[in-house]
């Protein structure tokens, strides 16, 4: 893995197995990313894919906290639990 930083030391993208991608789903991140010169097809499909990945994770995250909170009276703590345990899988 390589990453690439801009001129204040932040980390812009990140290559893996020759894949290049903005290292967060950010709406900034990813619109200066898609827009540089070097973007290769494989490459959005790539990240279109990892995105979609990571919206199913937080709306199954969301499924649950919301199950939790409905059956516990509104047990916050638990409800933290269940986000953390669910965005791991």
């Amino acid at each position: 893995m390589s990453l690439t930083f801009d001129e204040k030391g932040l980390a812009l993208t990140e290559t893996i197995e020759s894949v290049t991608m903005p290292v967060d789903c950010s709406f900034e991140k990813v619109n200066d990313w898609i827009h540089g010169i070097d973007v290769q097809y494989e490459e959005l499909e790539a990240l279109c894919l990892g995105m979609a990945t990571e919206n199913d994770k937080l709306r199954k995250a969301l499924e649950l906290a919301k199950e939790m909170f409905i059956c516990n009276d509104m047990a916050l703590p638990h409800t933290f639990e269940v986000i953390d345990d669910a965005l791991k899988t």
